[in-house]
C-alpha cells in the first residue's frame, strides 16, 4: 500500500517552457509564429504525456506556431539525431522544446555547434532552447549564454517534504488534502 508519492507538476513545467517558448517567439517575430522542435521523452510514460501536454496546450493557442514533434524516448543519441535531422531540414527552427536537458541539453547544443546554428542567447540566428529538469549541465549553458529556459525540479526539496510527511504519518496526524505552502521551497505552494 502507498501512502503518498511526493513529484513535480510535470503538465505545469511544459506550460513554463511553452510561455518562455511564445515569449521568445513574440519578441523575434512581433507575434506568436514560427517554427518549433519538441524532442520528447518515452511517450508511454505519463511523465513524458504531461510535459508534452502541457507545452502542446499553449502552443495550440497561436495557429502560426509550428510544432515539429519527434519521439527521443529518453535516449541522448536519438536526441542527437533528431536535432541533427530536424535543424538540417528547416534552416528558419526558431526553437527546440526538449523534455529533458538532464538527457538532450549537451547533445543538443554540441550538434547545433556542429551545423553553425550555435549563436548565443539574444543574437540574431539563436534558436531558443527550453526544456524541463535544470540539471547541472544545461544550468552551465545557461551561464555561458547557450541555453534559454528550464523548468526545474527542485529534487531536494522532494526528499525532505517526503520526510516531513513521514513524520506526520508515524504519528498518526492525518494528512488532508488541499494546498500546502512552505516559505522559500521552490515548490511552493503544492497540492496534497
Amino acid at each position: 500500500q502507498v501512502d503518498m508519492v511526493v513529484l513535480s507538476d510535470n503538465y505545469l513545467a511544459g506550460k513554463q517552457a511553452g510561455e518562455a517558448m511564445v515569449e521568445f517567439l513574440t519578441a523575434r517575430h512581433g507575434s506568436p509564429k514560427g517554427k518549433v522542435l519538441e524532442v520528447t521523452g518515452n511517450l508511454a510514460q505519463n511523465v513524458a504525456q504531461l510535459r508534452g501536454a502541457g507545452f502542446n496546450d499553449v502552443m495550440k493557442q497561436y495557429p502560426d506556431v509550428t510544432v515539429i514533434t519527434k519521439v527521443g524516448d529518453w535516449d541522448a543519441g536519438k536526441g542527437v539525431d533528431i536535432v541533427r535531422d530536424v535543424v538540417s531540414a528547416e534552416p528558419d527552427l526558431d526553437g527546440i522544446f526538449m523534455h529533458s536537458d538532464c538527457v538532450y541539453s549537451t547533445g543538443t547544443v554540441q550538434t547545433l555547434k556542429e551545423l553553425g546554428k550555435d549563436a548565443p542567447s539574444g543574437a540574431d540566428g539563436h534558436i531558443f532552447l527550453a526544456s524541463v529538469d535544470a540539471c547541472l549541465a544545461a544550468l552551465e549553458l545557461m551561464r555561458s549564454n547557450q541555453f534559454d529556459h528550464s523548468s526545474n525540479q527542485p529534487i531536494p526539496d522532494f526528499g525532505l517534504l517526503a520526510v516531513d510527511f513521514i513524520e506526520k504519518q508515524l504519528k498518526g496526524e492525518t494528512i488532508a488534502p488541499g494546498e500546502i505552502t512552505m516559505e522559500g521551497a521552490l515548490w511552493s505552494p503544492a497540492r496534497v
